[in-house]
């Protein structure tokens, strides 16, 4: 039989080996733990070089986003300029129209006026003409 002191031996010596094992694992789980931390520092970095893309590219939109709403403002502007300068237009033809009018009324008053001169004229040419007949009976006699 063994001694009790052979015992204690293997008992210890198979507690250094279970020791021996449990650091063995112990390092391989921490080996495993950098391998893992490792692959979280590199997913952390391109997460970050991923946001800060986005938020360049953001920012350059917003900038277009501006610039498209700065040329909307300078079109609605230039936009209401030519709508007042095409009421100013339409008005400015209903004037025109109405002094045509204006003058058409008065040219055809006037040639109205004319062609009652010339029939007073004409009136005054007969009336002329008899009375020099009637003068020349004077003369005659």
């Amino acid at each position: 039989m063994k001694t009790s002191m052979q015992m204690f031996y293997i008992t210890e010596q198979f507690t250094d080996m279970q020791t021996i094992e449990h650091v063995e694992q112990n390092n391989r789980s921490v080996q495993a733990i950098e391998t893992i931390a490792e692959q979280h520092k590199s997913s952390v970095g391109q997460t970050k070089e991923t946001f800060t893309f986005v938020t360049q590219n953001m920012h350059e939109i917003m900038d277009q986003v501006q610039a498209i709403a700065s040329e909307i403002e300078s079109i609605e502007r230039d936009k209401d300029d030519v709508i007042g300068a095409a009421q100013n237009l339409s008005a400015s033809g209903e004037e025109v129209s109405a002094s045509v009018e204006e003058v058409t009324a008065t040219m055809q008053e006037q040639a109205g006026m004319t062609e009652h001169l010339a029939e007073m004229v004409q009136t005054i040419d007969e009336l002329t003409k008899r009375l020099a007949e009637e003068a020349s009976k004077f003369k005659t006699n």
